[in-house]
């Protein structure tokens, strides 16, 4: 199959070709009902980063038991640049953390990102987590985070 055009899209008139790219993160929560605020997860640097899709598992620290299914935490997602936040509190809300589950599907099937997130080269995803599990089962784990998405490859 030899066509040029395939992975190459166009932002702001600009052409790139995709390269798909997960990034790992590890963040460790030590105590329940900790609030874990800022978080920056760094990008490569090499180019730019779509963001469409999350996901995430939730290991127990000195087991190494997979607790996704039982242990929840709240998040809040942002960039860097422009110091964007895209959960935002409104109609009244107290928190613009949103519950894990709801963010980065279920430890099954990832949640995607609709319209893709665009971070720049040098950009870094904001990140808050509260610990919400409150309970024996609870802290302290590791999430292991994993954003899904494109390198964007000038053309």
């Amino acid at each position: 199959m030899n066509n040029p055009a395939y992975g190459v899209v166009e932002i702001n008139g600009v052409q790139y070709l995709e390269r798909w790219q997960v990034i790992p993160f590890q963040q460790a929560v030590t105590t329940n009902a900790q609030v874990i605020a800022p978080i920056k997860v760094a990008l490569p640097g090499v180019y730019d980063f779509c963001l469409k899709g999350l996901t995430r598992a939730i290991v127990v620290t000195a087991t190494g038991v997979d607790v996704t299914a039982s242990v929840r935490f709240l998040c809040k997602l942002g960039n860097t640049d422009g110091a964007i936040w895209y959960s935002q509190g409104g109609n009244g809300g107290t928190t613009d953390r949103v519950v894990d589950s709801l963010m980065f599907g279920n430890g099954q099937f990832p949640y995607p990102v609709i319209p893709s997130l665009y971070y720049g080269k040098n950009a870094a995803i904001n990140m808050e987590v509260q610990d919400i599990s409150l309970t024996a089962t609870g802290a302290p784990y590791t999430i292991n985070f994993a954003f899904h998405g494109s390198y964007l490859i000038p053309v």
